[in-house]
């Protein structure tokens, strides 16, 4: 939960300069958690659940580069991880955390977004591992950044981008989800 947005926003963007060399975000997107009030573990048999959005968020805090480099850092990870990103990008091998971005990266560029270099710096309020849906919120909060820096007037149905993020999840974080999660956030 971010009680202060003010104090909240200027740390990050403190933080996203102590990361990359003195630059400010041009824009912060961000995505909710979500809990299921009901039908726990059935969204990814196909059964029906319902879910709400909570007070927690992933937060990704984003500028573009002049080169075709995407890095990513995280603060939970306290690592950086750069691709570069291509329709054909593989899952990493060494830095799973990274995988969720890459396998969004992978597949925008299927869907024909242009990307290009990015410095994306993560942080979420989300507790992992704790069934809130950090996972689907840091796809998507990744995937709004990639757009909005590359494609902001780019019209994609909220369906087609859960669809998205749910697959990165899938193949490249190689995680069972169903798309519950991913949905219009």
């Amino acid at each position: 939960m971010v009680n202060n947005p003010i104090s909240f926003f200027e740390k990050l963007s403190t933080n996203f300069g102590k990361i990359y060399a003195g630059q400010k975000p041009a824009f912060v997107s961000r995505a909710s958690g979500r809990v299921e009030i009901i039908g726990g573990h059935t969204d990814y048999n196909e059964g029906f659940v319902i879910a709400a959005a909570i007070d927690s968020s992933t937060f990704v805090a984003a500028t573009k580069r002049n080169d075709n480099i995407i890095c990513l850092y995280s603060d939970w990870a306290r690592q950086k991880h750069q691709f570069e990103p291509a329709p054909d990008l593989e899952p990493a091998q060494d830095c799973q955390w990274a995988n969720y971005g890459r396998g969004v990266a992978a597949y925008l560029c299927q869907e024909g977004l242009q990307l290009k270099g990015a410095n994306l710096y993560i942080e979420s309020c989300v507790p992992v591992g704790a069934g809130l849906s950090s996972s689907a919120a840091l796809e998507v909060s990744l995937a709004k950044a990639m757009i909005q820096l590359f494609k902001p007037d780019w019209q994609i149905q909220p369906k087609k981008l859960a669809q998205i993020c749910q697959k990165a999840e899938n193949i490249f974080a190689k995680s069972p989800c169903g798309i519950l999660d991913q949905s219009p956030q």
